[in-house]
């Protein structure tokens, strides 16, 4: 390629964008109480392909979503313990401005939501397990990050004591039987099951009301209110029991 090709090139690719990728989204996010919320995803999603461009909102609760190609978007926020009414069939034209706000209201946090720290602080302790001391926990370190999330496979549609230790069983005898799953003693098998029927059984001690957790790091969102158990996936129906009445 010439020097001049070269130099063409990369004017092209350098220039400006096709007015076919300048429609604009603006707006403001205030919270419950009616003030500028910082921190809030707002997210554009092209109903067509779905592509999807997400800003967060600034310290005055101002956001600005540059450069979308003509489509029609659904337009709605992320925040963590908030929720607010989505705006669809949003149609932009290759150049145009629009402009939407948006009101939060205190919503429902789920376990899914939480950062396996937060569930370390958060998750109900045992007289044999804590989950905040972490790597000294062998719960924590055999289990809840070595091979499954909390967030989507530990938290589900409740589990009696039952269910938790035939799910333990499955995963020490298929999941892992030839991985040094037979390390795992019966006796280990009944403790591990009896904690997690204390942290996500149908008498779990967790509390729904997350006021009632002091924050103990700035990395525990306080405003978060109320919680609620995501799925567990990985287990076969049959291993799950029935929670007890």
């Amino acid at each position: 390629m010439r020097c001049t090709d070269k130099v063409l090139v990369s004017l092209l690719l350098t220039g400006p964008l096709s007015p076919a990728f300048a429609a604009t989204i603006t707006g403001n996010v205030n919270g419950p109480d009616g003030k500028p919320f910082m921190g809030a995803f707002v997210v554009a999603e092209n109903t067509q392909n779905k592509m999807t461009v997400s800003v967060l909102s600034d310290t005055q609760g101002r956001y600005h979503i540059n450069n979308l190609p003509a489509a029609t978007y659904a337009v709605q926020i992320t925040a963590v313990g908030y929720r607010s009414d989505p705006h669809n069939g949003v149609q932009l034209t290759a150049d145009q401005k629009t402009s939407f706000d948006f009101a939060l209201q205190t919503g429902t946090v789920r376990w899914s939501d939480l950062t396996t720290y937060q569930g370390t602080q958060l998750l109900p302790k045992t007289d044999k397990h804590d989950l905040s001391k972490t790597y000294k926990e062998p719960f924590f370190t055999s289990c809840m990050i070595s091979c499954h999330s909390f967030q989507k496979r530990m938290a589900s549609a409740p589990r009696n004591e039952q269910g938790w230790t035939a799910a333990v069983k499955y995963m020490r005898d298929t999941i892992i039987g030839g991985e040094g799953g037979g390390n795992m003693s019966d006796e280990k098998v009944a403790d591990y099951a009896q904690f997690m029927t204390a942290l996500f059984g149908p008498n779990s001690a967790k509390s729904p009301d997350m006021a009632e957790y002091p924050a103990r790091s700035s990395n525990i969102p306080t405003r978060i209110r109320k919680f609620r158990c995501a799925s567990f996936s990985s287990i076969p129906r049959g291993a799950r029991g029935t929670p007890a009445r």
